[in-house]
């Protein structure tokens, strides 16, 4: 069987190092080589993930039989019209895909089903940030990922001036504007079969001080959210997997609670970029990536019969600047995942803070 793996990063390594183990042949496409060993993997080919129809006739001309990804949006929408074009599996229609990643949609659908009701404004023009008015705010892109284009601002200065930088990372110009969620912030990882939740996992998300964008520094398990209030989130999560018609596989929501209630930041059909699903076999024993892949292998899964609770654990990230030298902290975890090597120059992503190593340590 021949698989592809959109994108070379070290997210992505995760899922080619699984297949590898199970000896299912694996191709890469990514417009930045790997940065990991090629035995991991058969063939490399320098392609934009975005660039759908050079995708295809990748896929046609060798033969693939699943199309797939971890950690990214532009990956995992490819994948969804690549697998309706050529009729390979996947686990849910390229229609629900769009709805959840296009944050413009997606705000549209949790109204309209009374999911959520928190103001937003969507535009590509900045004389239309005059009618904004609630401040704080956050503004970024309508359809990027992993915080690009993101910033919370203060005032009607701010919020224009801030324009320019969020529409620079979205594909068809479009920027929204949303009220500020107030709260402590939280991740949950679930697992849908048949329109069902199975496996719904919460833990506490950390962002980094003084960057102004909600860049991840540290995710905890399990969550120091009140019982009342996580009831509250497998509500909403419940909702939307209805509403969305996702039938099958993970899905990634971000959100925030007070006391009181509890609001969608974002949610994403995918496993998320920050390796949670190795904090989460820690603490639990249930290994959300294995199973990912195994569904869509139609290898025989079969459910636990409970989760094992092992304690406290944490992922935490080390951040650089862009353009500085990679610095390799050798802390004491459990397990590590350097994303650099010894003196490389950190690359721009969210052009902020960069990960350069993941730690995952208990307590």
């Amino acid at each position: 069987m021949k698989i592809i793996i959109l994108g070379a990063g070290m997210i992505q390594f995760e899922a080619v190092e699984y297949l590898s183990s199970i000896n299912i042949e694996v191709h890469i496409l990514s417009n930045t080589k790997p940065q990991f060993r090629q035995d991991y993997y058969k063939h490399f080919e320098n392609i934009d993930i975005r660039n759908r129809e050079e995708v295809l006739q990748y896929c046609k001309y060798n033969s693939i039989d699943l199309i797939y990804s971890v950690g990214s949006d532009f990956a995992i929408l490819t994948a969804s019209y690549i697998s309706e074009k050529l009729g390979l599996k996947q686990f849910n229609s390229l229609f629900s895909t769009e709805l959840l990643q296009n944050k413009k949609l997606f705000r549209y659908f949790l109204k309209k089903h009374g999911i959520s009701n928190i103001n937003f404004l969507t535009t590509k023009n900045v004389s239309d940030l005059n009618n904004w008015n609630i401040f704080p705010c956050v503004i970024k892109p309508v359809d990027s990922q992993g915080q690009r284009g993101v910033a919370i601002v203060n005032s009607q200065a701010e919020l224009a001036e801030r324009f320019p930088f969020s529409l620079s990372f979205s594909g068809n110009s479009e920027v929204i504007v949303e009220e500020f969620l107030r709260g402590k912030e939280i991740s949950i990882n679930v697992f849908v079969t048949n329109g069902e939740i199975t496996y719904f996992f919460i833990s506490d998300r950390i962002t980094a001080s003084g960057t102004n964008s909600g860049i991840p520094w540290r995710h905890i398990i399990p969550s120091t959210i009140p019982e009342n209030i996580a009831e509250k989130a497998l509500t909403k999560s419940k909702a939307v997997i209805k509403e969305a018609k996702i039938k099958n596989g993970p899905v990634y929501f971000q959100m925030k609670y007070t006391e009181q209630d509890i609001e969608i930041i974002e949610v994403t059909p995918r496993l998320d970029g920050c390796h949670l699903w190795r904090l989460i076999d820690f603490y639990s024993g249930k290994n959300l990536l294995k199973l990912t892949f195994d569904r869509l292998l139609g290898i025989s899964d079969k459910p636990d019969s409970g989760t094992k609770h092992r304690g406290k654990f944490y992922i935490e990230f080390k951040l650089q600047k862009p353009g500085e030298k990679y610095i390799d902290i050798n802390e004491k975890s459990l397990f590590r995942i350097p994303y650099y090597k010894k003196g490389q120059i950190i690359q721009p992503t969210n052009g902020i803070l960069e990960k350069t190593i993941m730690h995952l340590k208990k307590g």
